[in-house]
């Protein structure tokens, strides 16, 4: 499992959030492997097979627990 091996800050994003938030994507972003999870800037985007990692600014509210998970807000992803 990824969460172990990631920072405390770091958070679930980008189309995996929405997904997880229940958004309607496209086929495609709905079918793939890939997990995409943040970390604040100026940390450095966690890298693992199948994790795509991204090094964001994030203001307050932008990340929220939801059902035990940190992730993107529902108006960020």
């Amino acid at each position: 499992m990824f969460a172990a091996r990631l920072p405390n800050e770091a958070f679930v994003s980008h189309s995996t959030a929405a997904l997880l938030l229940g958004a309607p994507l496209p086929f495609a972003l709905e079918a793939a492997d890939d997990i995409h999870v943040s970390v604040p800037a100026p940390q450095r985007a966690p890298h693992a097979t199948n994790l795509i990692g991204h090094s964001r600014r994030v203001a307050p509210g932008d990340v929220r627990v939801i059902n035990g998970l940190r992730m993107s807000s529902p108006e960020r992803a």
